[in-house]
């Protein structure tokens, strides 16, 4: 009943005007206990308005797939850039569903056989989500999957509760891309040389999403350091015989043991 009623204040002829107007002209003919919540709740629900306004747009919720540890989920895409110097065109980003941990591999084509070296040199070990595009579904990414012992899945289109990781990520490194050649003046051609600090600058930085730790710290155990730590003065260095280097050694190495024991 109240449908039809907002419908006709709201679109068409009135042109989708905002919520007070639309409430004015409702209120003109018809009166309710909740009228302005009401009115308001649908306007601000118009599907017509979201997709032709600048306001975030607010999503459904849905089912995501979720990673509980690392190397559980591996989500990629790929980024398509200008030329550069020496032609390649694209970076395939790649994140770490879990640990938010980024990998970027410079690349001339996006073709299945980019992904799969990227894939044997990364230091993932996957469950695989990525789009529908001739360079992932294809019989490189059906071996991978036998030969890794995951299983890929596809976001399917237009589900923005299933999308998003990675966007966000390559949001993140054009973003940081654009102002490192900025800063170091450099040309749009230079863009491969400054991959390596954009994707530490990702890496190194505190996450609030994984509770204000570094992704390298979440993914791997090693700590991310600050360029703020350079202006810092050092302690001066011990002399040690070998005996003790070597003690030193076992020691890390005993303790890396026992944390890659309990994580498997």
């Amino acid at each position: 009943m109240m449908l039809p009623i907002y419908v006709i204040a709201h679109a068409e002829a009135n042109g989708h005007c905002g919520a007070k107007t639309t409430i004015a002209v409702v209120n003109d003919v018809f009166t309710w206990p909740y009228v302005k919540s009401d009115v308001a709740a649908f306007v601000s629900s118009c599907i017509h308005c979201l997709s032709s306004s600048s306001y975030r747009i607010p999503w459904h919720y849905g089912p995501k797939l979720q990673a509980t540890a690392p190397n559980n989920v591996l989500l990629f895409d790929f980024l398509n850039l200008p030329p550069s110097a020496h032609g390649d065109t694209y970076i395939l980003v790649l994140k770490d569903g879990m640990s938010n941990y980024v990998g970027l591999v410079v690349c001339t084509e996006p073709t299945a056989e980019v992904k799969q070296s990227a894939l044997n040199k990364a230091p993932f070990l996957i469950g695989l989500t990525f789009r529908f595009g001739s360079h992932f579904k294809n019989t490189i990414t059906s071996r991978l999957e036998n030969v890794f012992g995951a299983q890929h899945h596809f976001v399917t289109a237009y589900c923005p509760w299933t999308n998003g990781s990675v966007e966000v990520v390559k949001r993140l490194v054009l973003h940081a891309i654009k102002t490192l050649l900025s800063e170091y003046t450099l040309p749009i051609t230079k863009w491969t040389s400054i991959l390596p600090p954009v994707q530490h600058s990702i890496n190194a930085m505190p996450s609030d999403r994984i509770g204000g730790i570094a992704p390298l710290t979440a993914f791997a155990g090693l700590t991310g350091t600050s360029q703020l730590r350079a202006i810092i003065a050092r302690s001066s260095l011990i002399t040690i015989d070998e005996p003790t280097l070597q003690a030193y050694q076992q020691k890390t190495l005993h303790a890396t043991r026992k944390d890659l024991d309990n994580i498997h």
